[in-house]
């Protein structure tokens, strides 16, 4: 058939091409090794969060709480561009914890309050 279709395309150009190669051979990849935990990621996004509650503690009287959050969020950018995703993740619920905790009123309770509906 692949004769009889080369000779009456007359002045075009008809390329053959064989799968039989693919079809025999499938491709197989190989498994993708698991790669260990590096908890020092983990560690120095902890410690840039303690350092951005350092500097809140420092500067309070200074600044409004929500320039204080801003302080919050450079540690995590920090963290997501320097050392990856899931230390970044925990960066950004460490922080949230951390304003909460130290920055919201009542100061240093741990409340998450719900309004009541009346």
């Amino acid at each position: 058939m692949v004769d009889q279709v080369i000779r009456l395309s007359g002045t075009i150009d008809v390329y053959v091409v064989s799968i039989a190669d693919a079809v025999e051979k499938p491709e197989t990849r190989p498994a993708r090794p698991v790669k260990p935990t590096h908890w020092s990621g983990y560690m120095k996004s902890l410690v840039l969060v303690l350092a951005a509650s350092a500097v809140c503690e420092l500067v309070r009287s200074w600044l409004a709480p929500t320039n204080l959050a801003m302080i919050y969020l450079l540690a995590v950018v920090l963290t997501s561009t320097r050392l990856g995703l899931k230390p970044s993740i925990l960066s950004a619920f460490i922080s949230v914890l951390a304003f909460d905790f130290s920055s919201s009123l009542p100061v240093l309770p741990l409340q998450f309050q719900i309004p009541s509906t009346c």
